[in-house]
């Protein structure tokens, strides 16, 4: 755990009151960015102790010492306060669920133009921006500035950054790191009602993944309970499809007609068609209709999530039809160094298809794919790789590793059986 999230649970953990207002915040940060001393801003003003008061919030100054203050700054206190909410990050988090993504890219260029806000602040909207965006790079980037002042941060803001640290982990397929992060900000309190509902609902896409039953329903109810979830049409459509996937295995009749049921809701809406495909071919994959999975994921321009389950369909039949049809999805493109589980999940659909050697293909499942899949968590593609390495294995006469990963998801009784085909 870094330490900026060590940080924040220490400030929690401690109870300690938040007694730097905005304004006494930003007059602050401005001082320093500018390398201005106590002395030589409250001259004429206050006395210097006076300001470092108002700069801690220990006193309730007047607005007449702020104005004056703010111009030694170069700052219009009435602009500032005229110009920038009063809380900007919760304000671009709603913004964002509610996917009004013009709205939230308006903002922060004219935040980028503007000098309402400090540097610390201005970085924490640039990595709100960076990973909406995707660009990871970029996020890593300012996660790691921000580490660097994380003393120098509000509680909020680090409850902040460390919810970005966590959706930035999960985007990197990272879903077991990004999960612990997250079991640290479910302990703690004082949190406004746009950062829970962004954060129980990235905690559902890591349980969906993962396959934590209990804690995908546990956090689903949680959601449901939010006033503000009642607004978010995607999320909640989302989630609701997540949910009919998970119970599936106790009556898939009831699973598909709830999927079909939710046909009507998807208003063309592509990030919600993606997710019903997905969801749908993983039923059916569940369910053991294999071409059904692949069919539902065939789509024009599958996206990463479905072309894995393409491969999955591949690896587990072996099917001549289905592995000409995927040669031609895939062969255009190079996984061969990537890290990304997805991307390595396909490279091994592949090897089926370049008839690769069983040496080869256990080695690669054994030194990449399989390290690779741990990150996240026990899912469907995981139990398919740990299953096909382990015939592997059992083939090569390689018992000891056999032995080693069917345990973790299979029966004793699957178990027996594959030992008794040695």
């Amino acid at each position: 755990m870094n330490n900026t999230v060590k940080t924040l649970k220490e400030k929690y953990d401690n109870q300690e009151r938040e007694e730097n207002y905005l304004w006494s915040q930003l007059l602050k940060r401005k001082r320093l960015e500018q390398n201005r001393t106590l002395e030589e801003v409250s001259k004429g003003i206050c006395s210097p102790s006076y300001l470092s008061k108002i700069e801690n919030g220990q006193v309730d100054a007047d607005a007449i010492y702020y104005k004056a203050l703010f111009e030694k700054l170069d700052l219009k206190y009435e602009k500032v306060r005229q110009n920038r909410p009063i809380e900007i990050m919760p304000y671009l988090i709603k913004l964002y669920l509610l996917e009004q993504r013009d709205e939230v890219k308006a903002k922060i260029h004219e935040i980028a133009t503007a000098k309402y806000y400090s540097e610390s602040e201005m970085e924490q909207i640039l990595l709100f921006n960076s990973l909406i965006s995707d660009s990871l790079d970029e996020a890593k980037y300012y996660l790691t500035s921000l580490e660097v002042v994380r003393n120098t941060l509000t509680k909020e803001e680090l409850w902040f950054i460390t919810y970005c640290n966590a959706l930035y982990l999960y985007k990197k397929n990272n879903f077991l790191e990004a999960s612990e992060i997250c079991k640290v900000l479910t302990g703690l309190t004082d949190v406004k009602e746009e950062y829970k509902v962004a954060l129980y609902s990235l905690i559902l896409e890591i349980s969906f993944i993962t396959l934590d039953i209990g804690k995908f329903f546990h956090y689903y109810e949680l959601l449901n309970q939010l006033k503000l979830k009642n607004q978010l049409y995607t999320i909640s459509l989302i989630h609701q499809m997540e949910r009919i996937v998970l119970i599936a295995p106790s009556n898939y009749d009831y699973a598909l007609k709830e999927m079909k049921r939710i046909t009507e809701c998807l208003k063309d809406n592509e990030v919600l068609v993606e997710c019903y495909h997905l969801c749908l071919g993983i039923i059916y994959y569940c369910k053991g209709e294999y071409r059904l999975a692949y069919k539902t994921a065939d789509v024009k321009n599958p996206s990463t999530r479905l072309t894995a389950l393409m491969a999955a369909v591949v690896i587990k039949t072996k099917n001549f039809k289905e592995c000409v049809s995927f040669e031609g999805i895939v062969k255009e493109k190079d996984y061969k160094n990537c890290t990304n589980p997805y991307y390595c999940f396909i490279e091994a659909a592949k090897f089926i298809l370049e008839q690769y050697t069983a040496d080869e293909m256990y080695y690669y499942y054994k030194n990449t794919l399989i390290p690779i899949l741990h990150t996240m968590g026990l899912n469907y593609l995981k139990k398919l790789a740990i299953e096909e390495f382990t015939q592997l294995a059992i083939f090569l006469g390689r018992y000891k590793d056999s032995m080693k990963y069917l345990i973790e998801c299979k029966p004793k009784k699957r178990l027996l059986q594959l030992i008794k085909n040695i």
